[in-house]
């Protein structure tokens, strides 16, 4: 689990409360990730025993893919449609425009590309933290107290143009 599923795990548990599970495939990246407090299992995301034990029965909400490469994302993602994701939300990062489209035309219900998602969310915490210094009776934004749990409705328009990412041109 690299700098991207820490990050969705992190984002996940901490901000949106839900009980989460990593995977990684090397045993000391595991250790090093298990010292740091992560619940992660060893696994290979793109083979399909693994799917089939984590995921048949499990109830699991959503399976969220940030592999390291397009072909691994693609693989796991055929994996879990070989043997039905029992209506989990799929998820899944990208680098490009084309993987973009690749992602979602293989039904990967939500796909961001990794550094556009990164400079709004950047944009969006730059506004926040603005925002905060001109009321003068909120808090600065390094100690700005975090909302007591997660609301679907607190989303922003970075959240809801995630959808459309795909479909919009560069421009």
């Amino acid at each position: 689990m690299g700098r991207v599923g820490s990050a969705v795990y992190r984002q996940l548990t901490e901000e949106c409360g839900y009980k989460t599970l990593g995977v990684e495939h090397d045993p000391n990246r595991i250790r090093d990730l298990v010292r740091q407090g992560f619940q992660i299992i060893e696994g290979d995301a793109t083979d399909y025993d693994f799917w089939t034990r984590v995921v048949t029965g499990s109830g699991v909400k959503m399976i969220l893919l940030a592999l390291p490469a397009q072909y691994a994302n693609i693989e796991a993602l055929r994996e879990l449609q070989r043997i039905g994701h029992g209506g989990a939300v799929v998820a899944s990062v990208a680098l490009y425009r084309e993987d973009v489209a690749e992602l979602t035309e293989l039904g990967t219900d939500v796909v961001i590309r990794l550094y556009a998602g990164a400079g709004e969310a950047l944009a969006d915490r730059a506004v926040e933290a603005v925002l905060a210094r001109e009321n003068d009776d909120a808090p600065p934004p390094a100690v700005a107290a975090k909302p007591d749990r997660f609301d679907r409705h607190m989303l922003g328009t970075r959240e809801m143009r995630v959808r459309d990412d795909a479909r919009l041109p560069d421009g």
